[in-house]
Order: structure tokens, then C-alpha cells, then sequence
């Protein structure tokens, strides 16, 4: 009998890791990839855009810093049983506390704007009037939240956050340079983009939209309200760390298709996610023109990185042509469009 029982437990270990891991998941996966949002995925594309790869070697710092901010989250929230916010009562009392909350209300008012406007852009993608999406989408949101419970918007997130795996597929279509990217990833970049003020604003906008101050009380609240208990540690700690990595990796093949296309083509004047696609449709129908279309803010900027850009142009191909379809579903707009005027090359 005992033996039975040992043949069998490396089989029951497993299963019942796996079990309770799935039961667990949630929280950290979801938090993490939530953060993908509208504006996240701007400051992405605006990243690989602009400076091509050489903002990639922000993912791994941003990769451990998330994991450890989202596995303390958890972990009070586990042990304690209580939501980031009453910790912080209990903690430095009322005051405190109300002051905080009213910084995390208009914080996330600005939020949910940005996440409507990216509705709203996105579906006049499909010819879909703001008019119509915006409502449709709040009235969705509000039955979601007024009258699902927590379990059925948990497993929503979880199958929206496979939509992610879209921007995964464009980063291998965009064809990049892969051996310049995982380089770039590894290494710090060249000491001449710290004098330019943009490397340094994205640099900090990279971090800060990885790393928002609603993901940790919506992260903490989650574990309280899944009731994981401590013998789970493990797994939330699991769901975090796997939530980390993949949102990550996501934000990394966004920088990756964007410096693979409109990069190398000195097209790093975005405003919006819908520039990307409409001057990925330029490159397809005026190649040569489009090469020659570079904002005027950025052409100092353009003398510094011509080397590189003419190394990704040899390896880049046809395939950057044929991002149009793949941005234009992919990336969300933040705004209406508007009418772009490209700035025509200086006569010399």
C-alpha cells in the first residue's frame, strides 16, 4: 500500500500544485496586464518609434521592480486579510488615508478617461461612431461592475488578456533586427541619447506606465476577496511573477514592431497609435517619399541614429509594408483622428 501511495505522489504533487496555482490565478495576471492600457500602449509604440530600440533595456529592471511591488501587494494582503487601504488607515489613521484616496480618485478619473478615449479610437478603426461605442462600452462596464460578482469579472480579465497575445504575433511580423533587439535589451544604450530630454521623458514613461498606484490596491483587494490563504503563498506569488513577465513581454514586442517600422524610416512624430498605422499605409503605397517624411522637431535627433536606421532597413524587407492591417487592429487610439499633413523633404 505505502508503495502504491509512492509511485503515485510525485503524480499528486503535481496535480495538486497545478490545481491549486490555477485556483489561485488571477490577481497578479490580470493587475499586470491591465496596465497594457491605452496609454501604456502609446508610450510603447512612441518608445520604439522615436529611439528604436534602444529603450528595451528598460524591460528588465521595470520585470523586477513590478514583481516585487505586485508580490508585497499580495502577500499583506494573504497574511493580513485586509485591502491596501485599510492597512494605510490602521497605519498612519484617517487623515493620511483620505488624502491618499482622494489622490487615487482623480488619478484613476484621468485613467478611465484615457481608457474610453482609447474605445472610442479604437473602434473608428471599424467605421464605428464614438457615439455609439463610448455608451455601449460605459453601460457594459457598469452592469460588470454594479451587477457581476467577483468571479465572473475575473474570469472576463482573463480572457481579455489573451487578446495580448495579438501584439506578440506584430512584433514577429514587423520582421525587426533580433539579434540588434535582444542586444539592446541586455545592454545599456549608447551615452549620447542621454542628452537628448525625450530619451529621458520616455524613460520615465516607460516606468511609469508599468507601474501605476491603482494596480496595488486592485492587486491586494483581489487576494483579499479570492480568500487565498496562507498554504497558497506560493501561488499568488506564481500568479505575480507569470502576470509580470507576460505583461512585459508584450510591452517589449510593441517597441520591437514599432522601432521595426516606423523607426527605421524616421516616422517617430506620433501623437497617437493611429499615426503608426496610417504612416505604415504611406510606406506601402509612397516607399521613397515616406522615408523622406520626418518631422522637423526630429531631424536633429535623425543625424545621430543613421547608421542604425540604415542597418534595419537592410534587414527590415517587405515585411514593414505589411504591418498596416496588424497596427491598425492591434493599436488602440487614444483620440479622434485628425487630418495629418506630412512635412514634404527640404529642397537642397
Amino acid at each position: 500500500m505505502q508503495t502504491a501511495i509512492r509511485r503515485r505522489s510525485p503524480f499528486a504533487l503535481i496535480s495538486a500544485r497545478l490545481i491549486a496555482f490555477l485556483a489561485v490565478l488571477g490577481p497578479g495576471f490580470i493587475t499586470a496586464n491591465v496596465d497594457n492600457d491605452p496609454g501604456g500602449i502609446l508610450t510603447y509604440s512612441q518608445a520604439g518609434a522615436q529611439f528604436g530600440y534602444t529603450l528595451l533595456w528598460t524591460m528588465i529592471p521595470i520585470t523586477l521592480a513590478l514583481i516585487v511591488v505586485q508580490e508585497m501587494c499580495a502577500r499583506m494582503g494573504v497574511v493580513t486579510g485586509k485591502g491596501l487601504s485599510d492597512l494605510i488607515r490602521e497605519e498612519f489613521g484617517l487623515r493620511i488615508t483620505f488624502i491618499m484616496m482622494i489622490l487615487l480618485v482623480v488619478v484613476n478619473f484621468g485613467n478611465v478617461i484615457g481608457e474610453f478615449s482609447g474605445i472610442a479610437g479604437s473602434m473608428q478603426l471599424f467605421h464605428i461612431s464614438k457615439y455609439v461605442s463610448v455608451p455601449i462600452c460605459a453601460a457594459l462596464v457598469w452592469l460588470l461592475v454594479v451587477k457581476g460578482d467577483y468571479k465572473g469579472v475575473e474570469k472576463v480579465f482573463l480572457a481579455a488578456s489573451a487578446f495580448y497575445l495579438a501584439y506578440i504575433f506584430a512584433g514577429f511580423f514587423a520582421g525587426p533586427a533580433w539579434h540588434t533587439a535582444l542586444l539592446a535589451t541586455v545592454t545599456l544604450p549608447p551615452r549620447a541619447v542621454w542628452h537628448s530630454p525625450g530619451y529621458i521623458y520616455l524613460t520615465v514613461a516607460v516606468i511609469g506606465t508599468t507601474i501605476s498606484p491603482w494596480m496595488q490596491f486592485y492587486m491586494q483587494s483581489s487576494v483579499v476577496e479570492k480568500g487565498t490563504g496562507v498554504k497558497e503563498l506560493w501561488a499568488s506569488r506564481t500568479d505575480v511573477i507569470v502576470g509580470s513577465f507576460f505583461t512585459d513581454i508584450v510591452g517589449w514586442f510593441i517597441v520591437v514592431a514599432c522601432a521595426a517600422t516606423l523607426f527605421v524610416h524616421g516616422m517617430g512624430a506620433i501623437q497617437v497609435p493611429a499615426d503608426a498605422a496610417e504612416a505604415d499605409g504611406d510606406q506601402h503605397h509612397h516607399p521613397q517619399e515616406a522615408v523622406g517624411q520626418v518631422a522637423p522637431q526630429q531631424r536633429g535627433d535623425d543625424d545621430r541614429h543613421d547608421d542604425q536606421r540604415a542597418a534595419h532597413r537592410r534587414r527590415a524587407g517587405l515585411g514593414q509594408v505589411r504591418l498596416r492591417a496588424v497596427i491598425a487592429h492591434c493599436l488602440p487610439d487614444l483620440h479622434p483622428r485628425k487630418p495629418r499633413d506630412h512635412p514634404r523633404p527640404d529642397d537642397e
